[in-house]
């Protein structure tokens, strides 16, 4: 790699690491470099952008350059965008700019910003380009003269670099005259919300946290026989209508930020006996910090509903017979799932067994014992099971052969010659007897003589190879340690 990369991307990445500003000769301690060698690359990444450089007295602050590649802003923002100098002579900008301010006028770059937009010359507006083209992003919103119409424009003033290195400042102009129409439209849309709350057939009433009342539609002054005037700011309780009744202050109460929403049902008896009855939801809105904003209370009349209730028990009572029925029938169909359920379990139990003793059975064998897997090719083979033999004499723990494939516990040499002649021999057969090596933990590596049987388990072609040491002192020594 070239010393030059090497330079430049550790100045970037010391003074990105510490994200402040510094002179050179602090660059040049951070980093080991020369002063000489850092002045020269500081050069180089201030005219490509990627640093600022800020005179401050006689000496120079470096820092991570804020700005954004020119290129990069006119090609991916939709608003009208355009790249200007210190005497706003136009540099360059992006369609949306040519067709909304500059009206298609293809001689747009030999003019300056001033002659399509007078109002560009405005002093707060000069004094925040000359901020932009030092590097802070500014925004002033201002009424400017677009192609003989009048609109609330806010400007965005973007600090740029170009592909050159110099550093120039970007216009963002976004149209906010709209807003002016969508806030008359928001209050028609809040005075058809009102008409249609005001003809609901539901008592709606905001209390404040003082229980002051500060909204009631048309249907909750009709019941309250008083007037929004008469019920607004006052600290009322207009409604009684039963002993229990939601319009008190400890219903009110209930209400917390853990539980924002209760429901209540009340009953009214009408002079002539008859019940209405009255469901009302008391709703509390909290500010993100928990504190109560206001209370808002609906209330309607849920009588029918009610009715309907009763229909609905008389209903269900005539339905207990043929569920009793049906009881019976299920019944019998959940016995016999318990019982089907008990012999797999006496399965499991069993198969749990079978797995014990094969594994005992497996471990005590004292000859080594491996399965691995039968794959195609050179590749090695993933070793699957060995037993308690095996890791004492290859000296490797269960979980660390598992790890291994059957090239780690034999020398390359003889895993060549298994591949030669062996491989083909225990694909044509499911059995096959011959010597090998094996290589323990500690490079030790002894003659066995192997016994390998071929077959699958679960779509899986494995083998298991059995092994028997002929080395005299190793087995004289295996047989001593046991």
């Amino acid at each position: 790699m070239s010393k030059k990369p090497d330079c430049q991307s550790a100045i970037l990445e010391y003074i990105r690491e510490k994200n402040k500003s510094f002179t050179i000769r602090e660059i040049g301690e951070g980093t080991g470099i020369s002063r000489n060698t850092i002045a020269k690359y500081l050069e180089v990444l201030v005219q490509q952008g990627e640093l600022e450089e800020k005179p401050v007295g006689t000496a120079k602050l470096y820092s991570i350059s804020q700005r954004v590649p020119g290129s990069i802003i006119l090609r991916f923002v939709s608003e009208p965008v355009c790249i200007i100098t210190s005497d706003l002579k136009i540099v360059s900008c992006n369609s949306s700019f040519e067709k909304n301010i500059a009206g298609n006028n293809h001689t747009v770059f030999q003019n300056s910003l001033d002659q399509l937009i007078p109002e560009i010359k405005d002093k707060n507006i000069i004094a925040l380009i000359f901020s932009a083209i030092h590097g802070e992003q500014q925004e002033y919103t201002h009424n400017l003269n677009i192609r003989g119409r009048s609109c609330q424009i806010l400007l965005k003033f973007i600090p740029l670099t170009l592909s050159a290195g110099n550093q120039t400042c970007g216009i963002l102009f976004h149209d906010q005259t709209g807003i002016q129409v969508l806030q008359s439209s928001l209050q028609e849309s809040e005075e058809r919300y009102r008409a249609i709350i005001d003809d609901q057939l539901d008592l709606v009433c905001r209390r404040n946290p003082d229980f002051t009342i500060s909204y009631v539609n048309r249907g909750y002054c009709n019941a309250a026989r008083r007037s929004s005037e008469e019920l607004l700011g006052k600290l009322l309780f207009p409604f009684a209508l039963s002993q229990n009744s939601l319009e008190t202050k400890s219903v009110y109460q209930q209400v917390s930020p853990d539980t924002p929403r209760i429901t209540i049902e009340t009953r009214d008896i009408e002079p002539n006996g008859l019940v209405n009855w009255q469901q009302w939801t008391l709703r509390g809105l909290f500010s993100p910090d928990g504190s109560l904003l206001e209370y808002q209370a609906i209330g309607r009349d849920v009588t029918h509903f009610k009715r309907c209730e009763e229909k609905i028990r008389v209903y269900q009572q005539s339905l207990e017979f043929l569920i009793q029925e049906r009881t019976k029938e299920l019944q019998n169909a959940n016995q016999e799932l318990m019982e089907e359920l008990m012999k797999r379990e006496k399965n499991e139990v069993l198969l749990l067994e079978r797995e014990f003793w094969f594994k005992a059975l497996f471990n005590n064998i004292s000859e080594p014992c491996i399965l691995y897997e039968q794959m195609d090719g050179k590749k090695p083979r993933k070793i699957i099971e060995v037993n308690e033999s095996t890791c004492r004499i290859l000296q490797y723990t269960r979980d660390e052969l598992l790890t291994m494939h059957a090239t780690d516990i034999t020398t390359e040499d003889h895993w060549n010659e298994y591949l030669n002649i062996y491989a083909k021999k225990l694909a044509e057969t499911q059995v096959l007897t011959f010597r090998g090596i094996g290589k323990r933990k500690d490079g030790v590596i002894f003659p066995v003589e192997m016994s390998a049987h071929r077959f699958t388990i679960q779509n899986k072609s494995v083998v298991l190879v059995i092994c028997r040491i002929i080395a005299p002192d190793l087995q004289a020594g295996e047989e001593q340690a046991e």
